[in-house]
């Protein structure tokens, strides 16, 4: 099903996007208030390059957003910011 496919293909993008981080990590930062926000490229072993955005705390509990075509990362801003708002 369309689902499944879905799914399937976000599951198998984050086990590509993990051990991709081991290989290459390149950010910078901006001021985002009190926390800092890094974005940057992983590049995985194929040579694709997947942006990634860390905001907050490096103490606090991870969330991962991800978005599907036609999105932006910048879609989930409002998100973030919330989660950002309670630590």
């Amino acid at each position: 099903s369309r689902r499944q496919a879905l799914v399937a293909g976000a599951t198998v993008s984050l086990a590509l996007a993990v051990p991709a981080f081991a290989m290459k990590k390149s950010s910078s930062n901006q001021s985002k208030g009190t926390h800092a926000m890094t974005h940057s490229f992983v590049t995985t072993k194929d040579g694709v390059d997947i942006f990634y955005k860390d905001w907050g705390p490096k103490d606090a509990q991870p969330i991962m957003f991800h978005h599907g075509w036609p999105l932006s990362s910048d879609d989930w801003d409002a998100q973030m910011l919330f989660f950002l708002s309670k630590g």
